[in-house]
């Protein structure tokens, strides 16, 4: 079935019964709010006129196992042709690493601490938005980004923010959500080992003490790091901040939280089509949030497009 041919289908589902397959994360909704709020959404869903079944992860890894088991079974009697990630952005992750090469639709229940692809696609917490959102609204082709083969959908990165992500207190992450990453982020700016990463963007060369490679605008939730990306653009955005030195890290942290670090002088956003990063083999990079791997990395846009259920008009 060509990519036309599953978007049409697509689209006639939004019109009857979709069968959804809820990936539920139960540690993005330890707390009795998100928890509540994610029952309201399957209570709406319901209502909206789809068949769901939920299934919890347990793990690192159970996400992808779920996502890879439902597109094996698409398009076969009584398989699903939608899925939903119900957590945060690492849930997310693991989804769409799961669904990769599929044309099965894919659905978000945000419930995470920085919930940054919800962010782009314009999707609030809203249990009747969400559910209607996912029981009925059309399917969107859009770009992710592959990060040494393995996909994600909104950032990968290198340097400061990779390092805060490597050492962030998981416990201290459940119990307080944001407040997590800022902490880390104050002890990463007078820690973090200053490096040197040689980035190559197509056929142009650079030096950087810290890389963000942006698919989409939005970073560490309401934040911006390429104001330019999309994810409907295959375009990757390398956000190269260029000094090294904990004075740098401490400037361009606050210019990123106030929207202007493009303004900088020694910061340089460059778009093209592969992205390569180069540097100590010991250095981690964060996917969509989570190290998943060490450099060097080659980013490119995947030939994969997602089917991505996301609110009308944007």
């Amino acid at each position: 079935m060509n990519i036309m041919t599953a978007q049409d289908a697509a689209r006639g589902q939004t019109r009857s019964t979709r069968r959804v397959l809820v990936i539920f994360n139960p540690n993005a909704a330890w707390r009795k709010r998100r928890r509540d709020r994610f029952n309201m959404t399957l209570r709406h869903i319901q209502k909206c006129g789809c068949k769901w079944e939920v299934r919890e992860t347990d793990g690192p890894g159970d996400a992808w196992q779920m996502a890879r088991d439902a597109a094996a079974g698409h398009g076969q009697p009584g398989g699903y042709d939608t899925v939903v990630a119900a957590g945060g952005d690492g849930t997310i992750n693991e989804v769409i690493r799961g669904l990769d090469g599929s044309q099965m639709l894919l659905g978000i229940i945000p419930l995470g601490t920085a919930n940054v692809l919800a962010r782009e696609i314009g999707l609030v917490k809203d249990p009747d938005v969400v559910a209607e959102v996912i029981a009925r609204a059309e399917p969107a082709e859009v770009c992710l980004g592959e990060v040494n083969g393995t996909p994600f959908a909104i950032m990968a990165g290198c340097g400061f923010d990779a390092h805060v992500c490597a050492e962030i207190n998981l416990t201290l992450k459940k119990w307080t959500g944001k407040f997590a990453y800022v902490w880390q982020s104050l002890k990463e700016m007078t820690r973090a080992p200053d490096a040197s990463y040689r980035v190559t963007v197509d056929q142009e060369q650079f030096t950087a003490a810290s890389v963000i490679v942006a698919n989409g605008r939005h970073y560490a939730g309401k934040f911006f790091s390429a104001p330019d990306a999309r994810i409907d653009d295959p375009v990757l955005y390398a956000v190269l901040f260029e000094r090294p030195g904990r004075w740098s890290r401490f400037r361009y942290v606050l210019a990123t939280l106030s929207g202007r670090h493009t303004k900088l002088d020694d910061v340089r956003i460059v778009g093209g089509s592969q992205i390569q990063i180069e540097g100590a083999a010991s250095e981690p990079v964060q996917i969509d949030g989570d190290i998943t791997t060490g450099l060097p990395v080659l980013c490119r846009i995947s030939p994969y497009r997602l089917n991505l259920l996301r609110p009308a008009g944007l």
